[in-house]
């Protein structure tokens, strides 16, 4: 059973006047305000100093783990709060971000966390189905490389990196076989 209440709240105004009324004016002259209105007044003020906040709250009864589980995803929807299941270990997690796609957790046998280790075990497993991503993947290393130790330019790099993309295309596409490609990339 869900059920909405308000906390009851004293009420010190229960007379035919109004606080806004009576009290208009009372910084400059407390003569004509109605001393049932001060006594209110007084009265507010020192329950306003205990600290007492009025507002609206839910309280719910629950029978179940059920209606505990609806409670928990009915608020889950009202304040936005997206679930994903990790890619990695498959767990679930609180995302903030719909893009991510790992969780942060370090399952047992592991170091790092599958953010970490997520994207790199799913480069490794694409770049096992997927043999002409394999061999550019290892020829965009060597030639990287060369860039590094200074056997080759920055621009040379460049040109071969577009034409080795554009030519992984085209082997995706079935324009080039893909020992062709692999003989261009050990050029």
């Amino acid at each position: 059973m869900i059920r909405k209440t308000r906390e009851p709240s004293p009420c010190f105004l229960d007379h035919h006047f109004t606080l806004y009324g009576d009290l208009k004016g009372i910084h400059e002259n407390q003569e004509n305000v109605h001393p049932d209105a001060l006594d209110a007044l007084d009265r507010l003020i020192d329950y306003a100093k205990t600290g007492y906040t009025e507002g609206i709250y839910e309280e719910y009864e629950v029978n179940d783990l059920f209606e505990v589980l609806f409670l928990e995803i009915y608020h889950m929807i009202l304040s936005n709060t997206a679930v994903k299941k990790c890619r990695n270990c498959g767990l679930y997690f609180v995302v903030h971000n719909l893009n991510v796609e790992y969780c942060h957790r370090i399952i047992d046998g592991e170091e790092k966390p599958c953010s970490e280790i997520g994207p790199k075990r799913a480069f490794q497993k694409k770049l096992e189905e997927d043999y002409p991503l394999k061999i550019y993947n290892r020829a965009y290393k060597t030639h990287y490389a060369r860039v590094r130790n200074g056997k080759m330019t920055k621009e040379d790099f460049n040109r071969w990196y577009l034409e080795a993309k554009d030519k992984l295309e085209q082997v995706r596409v079935g324009e080039l076989e893909s020992t062709d490609y692999e003989k261009w990339l050990k050029q």
